[in-house]
C-alpha cells in the first residue's frame, strides 16, 4: 500500500512523458523561431538582445495560456473514458496522489522545454549574451505557465468531455468579461442615457487572467529617460507586471488544491458527462439558459429588429431544452423538463420587465449638486463644443439643471426623432461624487430651438471654464503663463484659405492677452443649434513648463482685441467673416 500513500508515482510519471511529449512540440516550435532565432538575426548593440527577450513577454502569456490547457486536457483524458478511468481508480493509488503526478510531470516536461530554449537561444545570440533578460523570461514564463496549467487541471476535473475541456477553460477565464458585455447590452438596449463603459474595470480585468497579462507583458519593458535618447533596459521588467504575474502564480496554487477537491470528489461513473460533478447542473443549466437567452436576445433584436422580451424569452426556452439534452444525454426531455423551460422564461420576462420599467430608477436619477465633486463633459450639437473635467460650481450646477431638464423632457415626450426645426444633440456626461463613485449618463436627442433644453445647453457650453477650455486647452485658470512662442492655423471653410503663423514669444504673449480679454467680455459664446464662424483657428501656446492647445470656433465682429490682432496679420474682414 506504499502507492496509496505517496503523493508521487514514477510509473504514472514515466508513462506520461511517454505518452504526451509530443504536445510539447505546439509550445516549442513556435518558440524556436521567436526566441532563439530572432536573437541569432539581432545585429544591433549588445543591449538589444536582450530587449529582444522582454519583448516576447505577451507571446509567451499566449503559448503558456495554449500549452496550460493543451497539457491539462491531455494529462487528464482518462477521466473522459469510463474504461481508463475504472481501470486507473482500481489501483492502490489515491487520487490526490494521481493528480499531483499528472500536474508535477506536465510541469516538468514544460520547464524542460523552456530551459532548452534558453540554451539554444545562448547558442544563437550574435552579441553579448542577455542572461538578466533571458532569466526574467525564464522565471515570468515558468510562473505564468504554472498559472495556466492549474487552470488546465480545473477545467478538466469539472467535465467529462475531452471536447469540453478548452471550453470551460476559455469559459472560465472570459465569464465575467461576457457578464460584463451582456449587462452593458441590456443596458444600452432598455436604459435611456445609457453610458456603456467599453474598458473593462480593474476588479474584472483581473477575472481575464489572459488579457491582464497580455496588456501588463506589453508595458513591461522599463525605460530610462536619464540621457538624452530613451533607453529600454534589459535587466529588470515593471514592478505591476512581476507583482501580477507573482499573484497569479499563488492563484494557480489555489487552483491545484481545487482541483484536487474536486477529483477527489468526483464520481468515477462521470467519464463522459457533460458535467462531472451533480450540484452543477442546475447552476449549469439555469445559468446557461438565462445567459444565452439573454444574449441571443439582444443579437436578433439588434439584427432583425424583433421585441427584446419576447425574442429572449424564446431563446433562454430552446437553450433550456438544449441544455437538459446535453446533460441528460438523451433527446427526450421535452415530458420532464418543460418546468425548467417554463421556470428560465418566467426569469427572462421578469428581469426584462424589471429593467424595462425602471424599478431602479435609473433613467431617471440626477446626482444632488452637494454631492459631485466634479463632472465630465462631452457636448456637441451642430458646432462642436467639447468639454473637459471641471470643478467649479458653475459648471457642475449648468451640467446638473440640464441633465435635470433631459429627463424631464423624456419623461413627458419620450425618445422623438429631430424635426426640421430641431438638432440632434449629444451630451455625455460623468459625475465623480464625494464618496469616490461616478455616474455617468450620454444622450442623443432632439432639441429645438427657443426650447429651455437649448437654453440650458447653451448655458452649460458658455460657462467661463468652459468657453476657457476651448480657447485656452488645459492651461490653469488660475496660472499665468510664461509663454515662449505659438503656432497659429485658420481655415475658411467659405473661401477654402488657410492662415498660418508662428508665434515669437512677445507675439504668443500678445495673443494671450487679446485672447483673455475678450473671453472675459463673454465674446467667444456659441451656441450648440448654430454653426461656428466662417473661419476657425487652432491655436498652440508653448510654455516654459509645457504646451497648451485651445480652439477659436466662434470667431465673430464683437471680439474687438483679438480680430484687431489678427488683421495686423494681413487678415481682412471677408478673410475673417465672409460667408
Amino acid at each position: 500500500m506504499r502507492f496509496g500513500k505517496s503523493f508521487f508515482n514514477g510509473a504514472v510519471a514515466r508513462s506520461d512523458v511517454r505518452r504526451y511529449w509530443p504536445a510539447l512540440l505546439i509550445y516549442f516550435l513556435p518558440w524556436v523561431v521567436a526566441l532563439p532565432l530572432s536573437l541569432s538575426q539581432e545585429q544591433g548593440y549588445a543591449e538589444d538582445s536582450g530587449v529582444t527577450v522582454l519583448y516576447t513577454l505577451p507571446f509567451s502569456v499566449v503559448m503558456t495560456c495554449i500549452i496550460g490547457c493543451v497539457l491539462g486536457a491531455a494529462l487528464m483524458s482518462y477521466l473522459t473514458s469510463p474504461r481508463a478511468v475504472q481501470t486507473l481508480h482500481a489501483l492502490p493509488l489515491k487520487r490526490t496522489a494521481v493528480l499531483l503526478t499528472h500536474f508535477v510531470t506536465g510541469f516538468a516536461m514544460f520547464t524542460a522545454t523552456n530551459l532548452l530554449l534558453v540554451l539554444l537561444s545562448v547558442f544563437a545570440t550574435v552579441q553579448k549574451v542577455p542572461w538578466a533578460a533571458l532569466g526574467i523570461w525564464l522565471g515570468l514564463t515558468e510562473l505564468m505557465g504554472f498559472f495556466f496549467l492549474s487552470l488546465g487541471f480545473l477545467a478538466s476535473t469539472l467535465t467529462g468531455w475531452l471536447l469540453a475541456i478548452p471550453a470551460v477553460y476559455a469559459l472560465v477565464q472570459s465569464a465575467a468579461a461576457a457578464v460584463y458585455a451582456l449587462l452593458h447590452g441590456i443596458g444600452s438596449a432598455f436604459y435611456y442615457g445609457y453610458a456603456p463603459i467599453y474598458d473593462l474595470p480593474d476588479a474584472l480585468l483581473w477575472l481575464t487572467p489572459a488579457v491582464h497579462l497580455c496588456d501588463l507583458c506589453e508595458d513591461a519593458v522599463v525605460w530610462d529617460y536619464s540621457g538624452v535618447t530613451a533607453v529600454a533596459l534589459s535587466d529588470r521588467v515593471a514592478p505591476e507586471t512581476l507583482a501580477a504575474v507573482w499573484v497569479y502564480a499563488a492563484v494557480g496554487v489555489v487552483l491545484l488544491a481545487l482541483s484536487c477537491v474536486l477529483y477527489a470528489l468526483r464520481r468515477s461513473e462521470s467519464a463522459g458527462d457533460a458535467v462531472a460533478h451533480r450540484p452543477l447542473r442546475p447552476v449549469v443549466k439555469y445559468v446557461g439558459a438565462l445567459g444565452v437567452g439573454l444574449a441571443a436576445g439582444l443579437l436578433l433584436h439588434g439584427i432583425f429588429d424583433l421585441d427584446i422580451i419576447v425574442a429572449a424569452a424564446v431563446c433562454a426556452v430552446i437553450a433550456c431544452f438544449v441544455i437538459e439534452m446535453l446533460l441528460k444525454k438523451t433527446a427526450k426531455v421535452f415530458r420532464t423538463g418543460w418546468k425548467s423551460a417554463a421556470a428560465v422564461c418566467v426569469a427572462v420576462i421578469a428581469v426584462c420587465l424589471c429593467i424595462r420599467f425602471d424599478l431602479t430608477g435609473y433613467q431617471t436619477r440626477v446626482p444632488a449638486p452637494d454631492d459631485v465633486a466634479d463632472v465630465q463633459i462631452n457636448l456637441r450639437g451642430r458646432a462642436g463644443v467639447y468639454g473637459n473635467t471641471y470643478t467649479d460650481r458653475e459648471t457642475i450646477d449648468a451640467a446638473l439643471a440640464l441633465h435635470r431638464q433631459i429627463v424631464a423632457d423624456w419623461r413627458e415626450n419620450g425618445e422623438r426623432p429631430a424635426g426640421e426645426n430641431d438638432v440632434y444633440f449629444f451630451f455625455y456626461v460623468t459625475y465623480r461624487l464625494q464618496n469616490g463613485a461616478t455616474v455617468s449618463r450620454e444622450y442623443h436627442s432632439a432639441i429645438s430651438k427657443g426650447s429651455e433644453a437649448e437654453s440650458l445647453a447653451n448655458a452649460l457650453c458658455n460657462t467661463r471654464a468652459m468657453q476657457w477650455h476651448r480657447v485656452f486647452g488645459d492651461l490653469p485658470m488660475d496660472k499665468t503663463p510664461q509663454l515662449t512662442g505659438g503656432y497659429l492655423s485658420g481655415w475658411n471653410r467659405t473661401t477654402g484659405d488657410l492662415h498660418e503663423v508662428s508665434l515669437s514669444a512677445e507675439q504668443a504673449q500678445q495673443f494671450y492677452a487679446a485672447l483673455l480679454e475678450d473671453l472675459n467680455n463673454g465674446c467667444f459664446a456659441g451656441s450648440v443649434l448654430e454653426d461656428e464662424g466662417p473661419l476657425t483657428f487652432d491655436l498652440e501656446l508653448f510654455s516654459k513648463d509645457e504646451n497648451f492647445s485651445g480652439y477659436i470656433g466662434y470667431l465673430t465682429p464683437s471680439c474687438a482685441a483679438t480680430v484687431a490682432l489678427l488683421k495686423t496679420y494681413g487678415l481682412t474682414e471677408r478673410d475673417l467673416f465672409s460667408e
